[in-house]
């Protein structure tokens, strides 16, 4: 199997996981928050702050991945 096929695999895997990471991130969090009072919306916002920037990170991450493999397969049929 070609180098350039087995990155595409990894880099469509990578991207599967955290899309998954992702959802069970948001799952647990929307489900039970921790530590988080009812009378304590600033933490609740630091709390939700801090998720929407771990999943803005899986995004981008994920987002790198599909330009890799773009380039790459380009660069494999020329």
């Amino acid at each position: 199997m070609p180098l350039i096929e087995i990155r595409s695999m990894v880099a469509i895997k990578l991207g599967e996981l955290a899309e998954e990471l992702r959802e069970r991130i948001l799952s647990v969090i929307l489900k039970k928050p921790l530590n988080v009072s009812r009378n304590d919306p600033l933490r609740e916002n630091e709390l939700c702050k801090d998720v929407n920037d771990s999943c803005d990170a899986i995004d981008a991450g994920r987002d790198e991945h599909r330009e890799l493999t773009a380039e790459e397969t380009k660069l494999g049929s020329v």
